[in-house]
């Protein structure tokens, strides 16, 4: 199956700033258009530090007696919401194959599984959308969560595969879960359980 280029680092600000338009992929010997998207916490940090797109926003939330760092979650997750609602017709055209968004967990819980896995749990079910990827680094730990979240019926977007071996391990606890799904849901369709890696 072949996905669409990742357009990656795509943080638009959806709620105050114009959406950005599909680009065409340059070089590409059959133009294709970037159709997935992915944050990351550098990309959504860097945003809401240096532009002004955040602050009404980030006030309101502060005001309301939030936290910096739910704050701060409040507002990639709404981005987030935002470009998955916005790429929802191209999985919908593409049966699932492309139109998705990746968010990421945040990077202080690499070397923490169990903490990996509430918070790739958390965000998917705040989320709840079909189109959307977590991202987990594949870390020791991380590929543990990996497969617990393929287990769940989750799509998973992985990070930071450094080595064959660790790539190996990827696509053993990716197709470890599966199994561990189906099992559990023999009439599931496990197409809807997508990986990037």
């Amino acid at each position: 199956m072949i996905r669409s280029p990742i357009a990656a680092n795509f943080v638009p600000s959806f709620s105050n700033s114009q959406p950005i338009e599909p680009k065409v992929w340059p070089g590409s010997r059959t133009p294709r258009t970037f159709r997935p998207a992915s944050s990351s916490s550098p990309s959504s940090d860097k945003a809401m530090s240096t532009g002004t797109d955040y602050d009404t926003q980030f006030r309101s939330l502060l005001g309301s007696g939030a936290s910096v760092e739910a704050s701060y979650w409040a507002l990639v997750v709404d981005d987030i919401v935002a470009a998955l609602d916005l790429l929802r017709p191209v999985y919908d055209a593409s049966d699932g194959v492309d139109g998705y968004v990746s968010v990421e967990v945040d990077p202080a819980l690499a070397r923490d599984r169990a903490g990996t896995e509430v918070a790739a749990r958390e965000l998917a079910e705040t989320i709840a959308r079909p189109n959307l990827y977590v991202k987990i680094p594949a870390t020791a730990e991380g590929v543990g969560a990996i497969g617990q979240m393929i287990a769940e019926g989750r799509s998973i977007n992985v990070t930071l595969i450094f080595s064959i071996p660790r790539y190996a391990e990827v696509i053993e606890a990716y197709l470890a879960g599966l199994e561990v799904y189906a099992a559990a849901n023999p009439d599931a369709d496990l197409s809807r359980i997508s990986s990037v890696a």
